[in-house]
């Protein structure tokens, strides 16, 4: 892609796939994460776009995104959980003491 048509994309898609990120992770900051992240991937893996198909691959790739983010958020507070379930264990005192 060149210059002139990465900005395009960026200026035309950018608060439509923010408004996404928001209401799908709830998370400001999160919402712009992903957006940047996909247009970095965009911009990295050189992909070519049909002006007809821009918006739904772009939210393709945008919910997939999401997707991820939301599986690593949920395996991170999963394990999180298990570690303060074994060191809550490991804090109580023996049984008949």
């Amino acid at each position: 892609m060149k210059n002139e048509e990465d900005i395009r994309l960026f200026d035309t898609y950018s608060d439509d796939l923010y408004r996404f990120e928001v209401s799908s992770v709830g998370s400001k900051q999160d919402a712009e994460d992903i957006v940047q992240d996909v247009f970095v991937k965009l911009l990295e893996k050189h992909i070519p776009l049909r002006r007809d198909k821009e918006k739904s691959y772009l939210m393709t790739m945008t919910a997939n995104r999401c997707r991820n983010h939301l599986k690593s958020y949920t395996t991170k507070r999963s394990d999180i959980s298990k570690q303060k379930g074994a060191a809550s264990h490991l804090r109580q005192p023996p049984l008949g003491t």
